[in-house]
């Protein structure tokens, strides 16, 4: 990593705050939108009814969602599934290199473990993982924790509790 300017002084002070989006999933080889559509209509042994969703997580979920014969919760147990499936994550390089940063906290949208198996993976760290999945918690934003990473999962955690990873 090639970090410069005032960004780079902004880090050594321990000023940044992370956000990770959908592509830091992609980064470790997890599926994105359109393909995790795909995973899903497959997994449901591909409804002709549900032809033209096939491409559109969105709309496939609301129409599994709707579905006696699936449901939220068969999607949700699906995904999960997938994302707790530690051989769809190919690499977790860019993942590692987080826990080398001096980051004041990670945020993410992410559902998938990439952080969590990174931190157990990573060979260096500066910090260790706190995971904070409870909205209830807002008020460890602002708490300073050193030596404690915060990683505030914004959309909750496929394992539930993330700070349970074996």
């Amino acid at each position: 990593m090639n970090i410069k300017g005032q960004l780079k002084d902004d880090i050594s002070k321990g000023n940044v705050v992370l956000f990770l989006g959908a592509g830091a999933s992609q980064a470790a080889g997890l599926l994105g939108g359109q393909d995790l559509a795909g995973y899903l209509y497959e997994e449901a042994e591909s409804p002709a009814e549900y032809n033209n969703f096939k491409n559109d997580i969105s709309r496939l979920v609301a129409k599994l969602d709707k579905d006696p014969n699936f449901t939220r919760r068969w999607v949700n147990n699906h995904l999960i599934g997938y994302f707790l499936d530690t051989s769809n994550y190919k690499t977790l390089d860019y993942h590692e290199k987080i826990f080398q940063l001096n980051l004041q906290a990670v945020f993410t949208t992410n559902y998938d473990i990439c952080i969590e198996l990174a931190e157990h993976k990573a060979e260096s760290r500066r910090s260790r993982l706190v995971p904070i999945v409870n909205s209830a918690e807002r008020n460890a934003i602002s708490d300073v924790m050193p030596g404690k990473l915060k990683y505030f999962k914004i959309h909750g955690c496929a394992r539930g509790e993330c700070a349970k990873l074996s």
